[in-house]
């Protein structure tokens, strides 16, 4: 489930969002709320929610403020809600790259439909981040192994490992094994 924060300074509105949306029908919670920017900061920080919806005119500090003191500090999607279309709030939007501007009052399906597309861009931002820790933890894994072989004094070692490494390079689009390789060497496979 998608974790969710409302950050909203009208109490009505804040509780109606909260209390009229079938959150778990579109695969949501809400973990938490604020009434204003200043207050939204130190929620969204303590509760690292996957989605924020955030008002921008709000006492203290605007929607837009806390979207920018936030914007290296959390991975989640921003949606903003607004009852004002100044040009100037959408383009601010946008360059802190909201998912979307929604004008005030919002139509239910609308508000869905907008939840449902900030959902989806939640699970491609952590499918990218599995992928890309994956492929960091293979990349330590390979340095740290060759660099145990190549950093040794013993350059017989360092010569096997250079060639076994050319010989995968050469290939890899091949289903080879250790076996293959150390035929090849000239040495045992387990040796290698």
């Amino acid at each position: 489930m998608n974790r969710v924060v409302i950050v909203e300074d009208s109490v009505l509105h804040r509780k109606g969002l909260i209390l009229t949306t079938e959150w778990e029908k579109i695969d949501c919670e809400v973990v938490g709320e604020a009434e204003n920017g200043i207050e939204g900061i130190e929620v969204i920080l303590r509760l690292s929610p996957d989605i924020v919806i955030t008002d921008i005119k709000m006492p203290g500090l605007d929607g837009i403020q806390m979207i920018e003191r936030l914007k290296d500090k959390t991975d989640a999607v921003f949606i903003i809600m607004s009852g004002y279309s100044e040009f100037e709030y959408a383009r601010s939007a946008i360059k802190l790259g909201v998912v979307d501007y929604l004008m005030k009052p919002i139509e239910d399906k609308e508000f869905v439909n907008t939840i449902r597309n900030a959902c989806q861009a939640v699970n491609k931002r952590k499918n990218i981040n599995k992928i890309q820790s994956k492929i960091d933890k293979m990349d330590d894994s390979r340095i740290m192994l060759f660099q145990e072989y190549l950093i040794g004094n013993d350059s017989t070692k360092t010569i096997y490992v250079e060639e076994a490494v050319s010989y995968i390079q050469q290939h890899f689009r091949e289903d080879i094994n250790v076996k293959n390789i150390s035929d090849t060497l000239q040495i045992s496979a387990s040796h290698l």
